[in-house]
């Protein structure tokens, strides 16, 4: 181990550097969402022969409507603040 340790700390040259790239999974997903809401209606006519394109767009639809719930939900909430 002292060894190991010895051979680390005499290197003169270091690593290259990673790059390190930042991701937003979240936004990562809400563009995917917007996406596939603008072409939900190619969507479709291509899930008559593709089963995978039918449980993508049931997974939009879902998060459509958990959607609409949040505005409806932070709506009232606004409301309810501003009297």
């Amino acid at each position: 181990m002292i060894d190991f340790l010895d051979e680390i700390s005499s290197q003169i040259t270091t690593p290259p550097q990673v790059v390190a790239v930042k991701q937003n999974l979240a936004r990562d997903l809400a563009s995917i969402h917007d996406i596939c809401v603008k072409y939900e209606h190619d969507l479709q006519k291509l899930s008559l022969s593709r089963a995978n394109i039918k449980i993508l767009l049931a997974i939009v639809e879902g998060v459509k409507r958990k959607k609409e719930q949040y505005m409806k939900e932070s709506k009232i909430v606004c409301d309810e603040f501003a009297v």
